[in-house]
């Protein structure tokens, strides 16, 4: 929430830019894309291109998503993939 509202409202463009690059969730992604859109062109295009990357990475890339999908039924899955 900081990192889009950084993202979205600082002043210097160099510093919504570096916020951009850190944002990871795809709501969030998509509320800065929307919020963004005709005000911060550099914002929205790096937004954009993260969440395209996202969305384009197949799930079985992601043990994290694999876990979420239900591709993994171990229970103790999220502490095999830290481990």
């Amino acid at each position: 929430m900081v990192l889009e509202n950084y993202a979205l409202n600082l002043p210097v463009a160099q510093m919504r830019q570096s916020a951009a690059q850190k944002l990871k969730s795809e709501d969030v992604l998509e509320r800065v894309i929307k919020g963004s859109k005709g005000k911060d062109k550099s914002v929205w295009r790096i937004c954009k291109d993260k969440l395209n990357a996202l969305r384009t990475t197949p799930i079985s890339a992601s043990p994290w998503r694999r876990c979420i999908f239900g591709r993994s039924e171990n229970v103790l899955c999220a502490a095999k993939i830290g481990g």
